[in-house]
């Protein structure tokens, strides 16, 4: 399973996943799944899954939102084009 280390969390892209283009960030308690925006959308949580405390989910969105062109090329390089 292709993952990085992003702002201190392990981002997940699965290679059998689905669309829309999205990451699964882990935390210590869980993960949050999260949407990336396309054409100027911002990133949004699409679900928290496990006991992730609000700040982790907070930094999560974060850390997404500021890296979201490149979390997007990634994505396209696993799944193709969006």
């Amino acid at each position: 399973m292709p993952s990085r280390r992003i702002g201190g969390f392990r981002i997940v892209i699965y290679p059998n996943d689905h669309r829309p283009p999205h990451v699964h960030v882990m935390t210590a308690g869980g993960e949050v799944l999260i949407l990336l925006g396309l054409d100027g959308e911002a990133v949004e949580i699409r679900e928290i899954r496990g006991a992730v405390k609000n700040g982790d989910a907070v930094r999560a969105i974060e850390t997404v939102s500021r890296n979201n062109d490149s979390l997007l090329e990634w994505w396209r390089e696993i799944h193709g084009d969006c």
